[in-house]
């Protein structure tokens, strides 16, 4: 049971990570100015919700809202579990894993929400192919760097996760047009983005347990 402080004292033991938050608020906001300055772009357009500014329905949109949550959901927990396993020299290999994880989910999603491939690289130059194309290149590495440790994982829930996406890379890339590729897609996407989270929740999880059951003594 831990002690109560004052907020003096609060204020002191925190005050790093206090000093942290803001450094990261003002990253932001320091973008949102920078663009604003340098392209012109009306600040209202850089943090308003999107269909406020765009003066849609709130509904506009929504199945695409729904993936960012999973995404963060997945990402946070994989960094969490690593931070769990920080003490554990043994765990250096699943803590690498979750890391590398969590930074994969979070460059997705940013691509997924900022349309980084669509807009962002093509726009340095860099055609939207050639982007798309290199992904499942850096998942073979990511999975052959890693592949005894998700072998010991509940392994099919990611292989449900990589072929949802695969679906959706597909149906991205050929466009059949017998089929109505928003709701095959986009669907497919989100199938395979609530596996993703789910496959990273449960590796999460299990770490957590071993790491209880290796502090705290047998009975």
């Amino acid at each position: 049971m831990t002690l109560q402080r004052s907020p003096i004292s609060q204020v002191r033991a925190v005050r790093h990570i206090i000093a942290l938050i803001l450094c990261v608020a003002a990253l932001f906001i320091g973008a949102v100015l920078f663009l604003h300055y340098w392209r012109g772009i009306p600040i209202g357009y850089l943090t308003r919700d999107p269909t406020a500014v765009a003066g849609v329905q709130a509904y506009i949109g929504f199945f695409s809202q729904l993936g960012i949550f999973f995404w963060a959901g997945a990402a946070a927990v994989c960094f969490l579990a690593a931070a769990i396993l920080t003490q554990h020299a043994e765990s250096s290999e699943t803590r690498k894993f979750l890391i590398v994880s969590g930074l994969m989910t979070l460059f997705l999603s940013f691509d997924d929400v900022f349309l980084l491939h669509e807009e962002v690289f093509p726009y340095f130059g860099i055609p939207e192919n050639v982007v798309v194309l290199s992904y499942p290149g850096f998942v073979l590495l990511y999975l052959f760097r890693f592949r005894f440790l998700i072998l010991s994982t509940e392994y099919m829930l990611l292989a449900t996760a990589l072929f949802f996406f695969a679906v959706s890379f597909v149906l991205d890339f050929y466009k059949p047009p017998q089929l109505d590729r928003y709701l095959y897609e986009d669907g497919a996407k989100l199938t395979g983005i609530i596996a993703w989270m789910t496959y990273f929740f449960r590796v999460g999880m299990l770490a957590a347990r071993r790491m209880v059951a290796l502090r705290v003594p047998n009975s």
